[in-house]
């Protein structure tokens, strides 16, 4: 009978350890638990301020963007196709826009060759918008005139994508369209 009794008290023992670690355990997670809460919540707080934040300066960055579009002065036409207006005219006069288009044309002529209108167009306007690198003298009347004109240096590129695709409608026979 004792060999029962001990392994009795072993079971016993082996049961009063398992809940009071159970009991700490408890303990030790409610005990902890109110300050995991309160940093989970600061985590919480912290993102929601930085979220507004950002929120309020990509507002702010959208508006001066959206204003600095809407203050230049257009030099185009709209409607299809593209043509200049009276200020488009005066600047392609400044700076000499047909000068500047000859030269590009002589640069990108070939490879437009078999292009359709619409394709000389886009590709027109891309390339004198993005690729083109006018030389100093040109640069300064690109300049002058965006200035003097109250417009931005992207409308007085138009002008110029405008005069190139025009030459190069007229290099491969292709009717310069007009808006009448």
């Amino acid at each position: 009978m004792n060999i029962i009794e001990i392994k009795d008290y072993v079971a016993l023992a082996f049961y009063i350890v398992g809940i009071i670690s159970c009991l700490w355990a408890f303990k030790a997670g409610f005990w902890t638990l109110p300050t995991w809460i309160k940093r989970v919540e600061k985590d919480i707080e912290y993102l929601t301020k930085s979220f507004d934040e950002f929120k309020t300066e990509a507002n702010k960055k959208f508006d001066r963007i959206f204003d600095s579009l809407n203050s230049t002065k257009p030099t185009l036409e709209s409607g299809s196709p593209f043509t200049l207006n009276k200020l488009g005219e005066k600047i392609s006069k400044e700076i000499d826009a047909g000068n500047i288009a000859e030269k590009i044309v002589g640069m990108l002529g070939d490879n437009m060759e078999g292009k359709t209108p619409f394709e000389i167009q886009e590709l027109s306007i891309n390339y004198v918008q993005s690729q083109f690198e006018p030389d100093e003298n040109d640069l300064k009347k690109i300049q002058d005139s965006a200035y003097n004109n109250g417009t931005g240096i992207q409308q007085v590129k138009d002008v110029i994508a405008i005069k190139l695709w025009d030459d190069l409608f007229k290099k491969f026979g292709i009717p310069v369209p007009s808006k009448e």
